[in-house]
């Protein structure tokens, strides 16, 4: 409730000290004599704009101060009063000055007109014979349907239900952290990546072309054992190719025998065997597939 009011220089009034009761209260006195000038103050202190026009002396400031207590169950519908009260009141001042400035302070402490505004909304309002600035602020509309409340269960659910919306926000503030943090990861990723592949200079069918080499150097490999396996069995200790040679010099004396086309078979068989050994080994020779070259193949696609 609003205890006292002081008025230094407004308007008609010089100085005054106005003291009130709690409950109903009754300001009467004839036209002119400043009624609508408490009004007016308490406006001020609401943090309505600043009228100059209505200082008292230009050469003095005006000062209104006014000076506030609340009861337990006004201060939970609105708990954030507590970090501005002082033994359980609360003292609002507004001074206009000589130099056209002015400043507000709630117990002593400056405040911007804005939080001031914020604050006395819930403190202070004004009704007249057609309006109120209550009735027409629609933010306050909740409030007002929640005082019917019988008991304290809707105030209690109010509370948890905001203690759950916070929380969700908090959650939602979070995953919107990470999900923009994952997506300059992933940018920086994908710049890493486009920067690596750029500096590769990667040719059209590269990638296909490599794999089709190292398939046919893995198929030298094997040639590579194979003909070293049958040079190993052509020179060991006895050499086969001149063992084979012998042989087709015995043979030739079945030509003058009933086993002679069985010996001209024989020679000739062994003359491709002998022949298609030396073509192998020339062969393979020609492919000439250096360790360099498979190394290279091999270091390339690893890079890709």
């Amino acid at each position: 409730m609003l205890e006292e009011i002081r008025i230094q220089n407004f308007a008609v009034i010089e100085d005054l000290d106005c003291f009130f009761n709690k409950g109903f209260n009754v300001i009467i006195g004839q036209t002119g004599a400043g009624k609508s000038i408490i009004i007016q103050a308490l406006n001020l202190i609401s943090g309505a704009r600043s009228e100059f026009s209505k200082v008292r002396d230009e050469s003095k400031k005006a000062f209104i101060e006014a000076k506030f207590s609340f009861s337990d169950e006004f201060i939970s519908f609105h708990p954030y009063l507590k970090e501005y009260l002082e033994d359980g009141t609360m003292i609002v001042s507004r001074a206009l000055t000589p130099s056209k400035s002015s400043y507000q302070r709630i117990n002593g402490e400056n405040v911007s007109l804005n939080e001031l505004k914020k604050i006395m909304r819930d403190v202070i309002d004004i009704f007249s014979q057609t309006e109120s600035s209550f009735l027409k602020d629609s933010s306050r509309y909740l409030d007002l349907l929640d005082s019917y409340s019988p008991s304290n269960k809707l105030k209690e659910a109010k509370k948890e239900f905001a203690l759950a919306y916070k929380q969700m926000k908090e959650y939602e503030l979070e995953k919107k952290e990470f999900d923009d943090l994952n997506d300059t990861q992933m940018l920086d990723f994908y710049q890493f990546s486009y920067t690596k592949l750029s500096s590769l200079h990667i040719q059209k069918d590269e990638i296909e072309n490599l794999e089709k080499k190292k398939e046919e150097f893995k198929q030298y490999e094997k040639l590579q054992e194979c003909v070293a396996s049958i040079k190993d069995l052509t020179e060991r200790q006895v050499d086969l190719v001149s063992l084979l040679m012998r042989l087709q010099q015995v043979l030739k004396g079945l030509d003058n025998t009933s086993l002679k086309d069985k010996g001209e078979a024989t020679n000739q068989s062994l003359n491709d065997l002998l022949d298609n050994l030396s073509s192998l080994n020339r062969e393979f020779i020609n492919l000439d597939v250096s360790q360099d070259e498979i190394d290279q193949v091999n270091s390339r696609l690893f890079l890709l």
